[in-house]
């Protein structure tokens, strides 16, 4: 069933789609097409991955490591301002991990 007006038990599906229409008008189709996309992502939102990852060890610090693992990714570090003392400690633990 459709849901055609904001109320409670209206999924985010349906929300979207009940908004569809009015969205190229508003110029936010960008990000209604990015919100479908998390909604539809198997791994689920980041806030899903972190509890995930917390939830491995019951560690803080294993969601501490997926977020700086998350923020590096694409970071040449041989490229990077390294004046910030959190890139120089990225920096020497990827030198420590090389195979």
């Amino acid at each position: 069933m459709a849901c055609y007006a904001l109320r409670p038990g209206c999924t985010i599906h349906e929300l979207l789609d009940f908004v569809e229409d009015v969205v190229d008008g508003l110029g936010s189709s960008r990000e209604m097409n990015y919100l479908r996309t998390l909604l539809n992502n198997s791994t689920g939102t980041g806030a899903d991955r972190q509890i995930a990852a917390y939830q491995k060890n019951n560690d803080v610090n294993e969601v501490l490591a997926l977020l700086i693992e998350q923020t590096m990714e694409g970071v040449e570090l041989d490229q990077t301002d390294l004046s910030n003392d959190f890139l120089k400690f990225k920096m020497y633990e990827t030198m420590g991990q090389e195979e």
